[in-house]
């Protein structure tokens, strides 16, 4: 895989993710956000929380592991390792996704969801274009970063990028079926 054109993918990824959360959910009530469809289902703010969680880590842990090793504009292929391959497709959002459930420190509904949810968020995918602006000169496959559920493994920086941005759209498209029920709630009352 061509470095430049994974990181021009996962770009154009979270630059959707930046257009639906301004078109869709910056502008929505409280109420709005912490709508659910029903008990089990989370609302669009804990679906929004959920990747705040994730992004508080790998944001620090991407940026961590670039410092860290320096630049290394040469290397312009970038290597999937097996398991970090793995979490990347799993996260890939579609028609046929598995649904997971979260580790409890990253479910939202095990704690509130913060008042600053939005502005993070924003803030979350302006670091993550940051990231990969600056990931244009780095080695994707050797840089490693630890994984949340079990620091010890560390997974290629470009499978890294991966799991996250597909994580994101992920849920972002969970959040717009929560908008649709909600407006379509809107709609039967």
């Amino acid at each position: 895989m061509d470095r430049q054109q994974l990181i021009k993918d996962l770009t154009n990824r979270t630059l959707e993710v930046i257009d639906i959360f301004n078109i869709h959910f910056k502008n929505l009530s409280w109420e709005e956000l912490n709508w659910k469809p029903n008990a089990d289902k989370w609302s669009i703010a804990e679906c929004l929380e959920h990747l705040n969680m994730y992004a508080d880590y790998y944001t620090v842990e991407m940026s961590k592991a670039m410092d860290k090793n320096g630049s290394a504009p040469n290397k312009t292929k970038v290597k999937k390792g097996w398991i970090g391959d793995y979490f990347a497709k799993s996260m890939l959002p579609g028609d046929q996704m598995k649904k997971m459930n979260s580790p409890k420190d990253k479910n939202p509904t095990n704690s509130s969801v913060r008042p600053d949810v939005l502005q993070r968020f924003e803030d979350h995918q302006q670091t993550y274009l940051e990231l990969l602006s600056r990931a244009k000169d780095y080695d994707l496959s050797g840089n490693r970063v630890p994984v949340t559920i079990a620091t010890w493994l560390k997974i290629r920086l470009g499978d890294i990028f991966r799991v996250n941005v597909y994580h994101n759209q992920r849920h972002t498209q969970q959040a717009m079926r929560v908008l649709d029920a909600l407006k379509e709630r809107a709609t039967v009352s």
